[in-house]
């Protein structure tokens, strides 16, 4: 948008990062590196999408709804009708089962606390700060857990509150579209990496794969080249590096963002099931607060496929310190053993073929100390900028802060 001609140098044989897909010959179909969804509060992430012309492959129901299952308590959902905020809240915690009157009333009070926008102190967990504005141990499992793990990737015992308050403000109480589910209708190289490419080249860019950096050049307070596997490129004007902070202190040794403590990624393994029959799920989406594996998505019911299409169903573990070390054998059939506890048909629905997938470094872990010293987007190289998700920009590191960091790099380096 500033006429530039950007010249992107990716890695690996595609663009996309962990938002790309890969045809998979054994499931017989493009698989992503995992199921990502998108909430109504993401919006310069649907923004993006937007000016792709990819928002429409999106799919999303017409009210912000959750459906929960556990075996405990069998089905729930948040079902907040099409109300001004924050009654829309408000009608549906009353619709909530499982849930005392007096827990609807503290959940009421935490909702007007993030209308006032204070957030925690510096430091504190998301555990800690529920038990401060005393939210019980039931709405814990039932409600704010589930939606920690899939906001921040990272249970709310080690999670930062800070970061966990800005998300719910916006999702809660952002109006009537925030907490609206978006989920992809279509493989994520189709729907992200391969438009915004296009739109690279259209602008006179050059998007080059298999160009991995291998070192930045750098004088004084300037960076001076790029050094790839294959040539040095002399530079002119501004780099962004949206490179995970380990490869570019691999690349750039000198650089220190002074963490308080050594960074640590959080892991997310991922399930793609197919049967030989059809079938599926009761709901598109489901949380399954009380499973190891803790959202399920009906990939046939998302994509809007035949109903006599073999069902496909994927599944994901956020914060999978423990079940990254799993055997696949063992991923998959926990992960069959959930899916026919919600869906009993599926038990008797023929051959069951699978594929896990493992990210070790999804995210960057927002524990405390390591939220309080992400770094910013200016470098001490005045024409060195810096994006990712992990770096600061008040967000955890999901889609919409990678979509945020790249705005704030280009803005700064304009």
């Amino acid at each position: 948008q500033q006429g530039r001609r950007p010249l992107l140098l990716e890695s690996a044989k595609t663009p996309g990062g962990r938002l790309r897909s890969f045809p998979d010959r054994r499931m017989g179909e493009e698989l992503d590196h995992g199921p990502h969804l998108l909430l109504g509060a993401c919006q310069e992430s649907l923004a993006l999408l937007q000016q792709l012309g990819t928002r429409k492959h999106l799919w999303q129901p017409d009210r912000m709804v959750l459906p929960f299952w556990t075996s405990e308590a069998g089905w729930y959902q948040l079902d907040c009708p099409d109300w001004p905020t924050p009654w829309h809240l408000l009608a549906g915690l009353l619709r909530m089962p499982g849930i005392s009157l007096h827990e609807r009333w503290l959940a009421m009070l935490l909702g007007r606390r993030l209308a006032g926008g204070k957030l925690p102190p510096p430091g504190q967990t998301v555990r800690h700060w529920l038990q401060e504005q005393q939210q019980s141990v039931n709405m814990l499992r039932l409600l704010w857990g589930p939606l920690c793990l899939a906001i921040m990737n990272e249970p709310p015992a080690s999670a930062d509150a800070g970061l966990f308050v800005t998300v719910l403000g916006r999702v809660l109480l952002g109006g009537r579209e925030a907490g609206k589910v978006h989920i992809p209708r279509i493989p994520l190289t189709r729907l992200l990496a391969e438009p915004a490419r296009q739109a690279i080249e259209r602008q006179g860019g050059d998007v080059r794969c298999q160009s991995p950096v291998q070192h930045l050049e750098t004088k004084g307070d300037r960076v001076v080249a790029v050094v790839t596997a294959r040539e040095r490129l002399a530079v002119h004007g501004p780099v962004i590096s949206t490179l995970p902070h380990h490869a570019l202190a691999r690349i750039l040794p000198t650089w220190n963002p002074g963490w308080l403590v050594p960074p640590v990624y959080a892991p997310i393994v991922s399930v793609h099931l197919r049967w030989s029959l059809p079938g599926g799920l009761p709901e598109p989406l489901v949380g399954t607060p009380d499973g190891v594996w803790q959202w399920f998505f009906d990939r046939n019911r998302l994509a809007g496929a035949d109903a006599g299409q073999p069902a496909r169903i994927s599944a994901v573990i956020s914060g999978a310190y423990r079940e990254v070390h799993w055997p696949t054998e063992r991923l998959l059939a926990q992960a069959r053993q959930e899916v026919i506890a919600l869906a009993p048909a599926l038990a008797h629905a023929g051959v069951v073929t699978g594929r896990v997938i493992r990210e070790k470094r999804a995210t960057l872990a927002p524990w405390p100390d390591l939220v309080a010293s992400r770094p910013g987007t200016l470098t001490p190289w005045r024409n060195l900028f810096l994006a990712g998700d992990w770096t600061n920009t008040g967000l955890p590191a999901t889609i919409e802060s990678a979509v945020v960091s790249g705005r704030l790099a280009a803005e700064k380096s304009g």
